[in-house]
């Protein structure tokens, strides 16, 4: 989800541009020679998978299975995932990627146990899973967690915070991501070169 998120935020739609038009292949950081964006390509996939890819995002937000409900991507919503056969409705509150803050309303039916999964995004402790990229400081920064005011733990379990509860109708989990300016550096291995 990790990269999805990336992928989502940083490259998929900056390919396309603010017409919808002309579509570069590689999400080009500089432009050298007076390279554009294509108004089509001999072999077409991009675009295609633009127009298809979009419908296809509320789908990734929220995923459930038996005894657990997993919030994915963050963003104002509404959903009503089914869990063990009943509905959760889900209200998200946030202005995500620019801020980090994150109110969700969980409303299930009725009053019962099972697991909400966030996802503490792997930015927090580095810039992608990979040895590719630093942040300049040392250290990480932490996502805060709070069940109806009350501040709960945050231990990650292959990138998902858990919450095992009885959820009733009225609870509000509050998620809070620090998203400081930092300075990402490459590898050291990675040669650099600056276009005039």
């Amino acid at each position: 989800m990790d990269v999805l998120e990336r992928c989502l935020y940083n490259s998929f739609l900056s390919g396309v541009s603010l017409t919808g038009e002309r579509f570069f292949y590689p999400n080009k950081l500089c432009s050298v020679n007076g390279n554009a964006r294509s108004e089509w390509f001999p072999c077409a996939c991009c675009p295609p998978n633009v127009v298809r890819f979009i419908p296809q995002v509320p789908a990734f937000f929220y995923a459930s299975k038996p005894g657990e409900l997993f919030v994915n991507l963050y963003g104002s919503s509404t959903a009503e995932p089914q869990v063990d056969g009943g509905a959760v409705s889900l209200k998200a509150t946030s202005a995500y990627p620019w801020d980090g803050q994150v109110r969700l309303e969980v409303n299930p039916t009725q009053t019962r146990a099972f697991t909400l999964r966030l996802r503490i995004p792997g930015w927090l402790e580095k810039p992608l899973p990979s040895d590719l990229y630093r942040y300049a400081e040392a250290g990480k920064t932490s996502a805060t967690l709070k069940v109806n005011g009350q501040v709960v733990p945050v231990q990650t379990v292959m990138g998902y915070a858990s919450i095992r509860r009885k959820w009733q109708s009225g609870d509000v989990v509050e998620l809070e991501l620090p998203m400081p300016a930092r300075l990402v550096l490459a590898n050291d291995k990675v040669i650099t070169r600056l276009y005039p």
